[in-house]
């Protein structure tokens, strides 16, 4: 999740996804943000599941 911690601002500003690689145990690539949140600006504790080659947010 990403937070935005400016004064005036929602404080959630999202949800972020990043390539780790096991071998370095560092994060590569880009991050990108995959999810803005709703009008109220939250997203209450989200779950996110690989099915076969797929990713789920749930």
């Amino acid at each position: 999740m990403l937070y935005d911690h400016r004064v005036g601002n929602k404080k959630f500003a999202g949800l972020v996804m990043q390539e780790f690689d096991i071998k370095s145990m560092k994060l590569i690539g880009k991050r990108e943000n995959f999810y803005v949140g709703t009008d109220l600006g939250v997203c209450e504790g989200p779950q996110m599941m690989k099915k076969d080659s797929y990713y789920y947010l749930l």
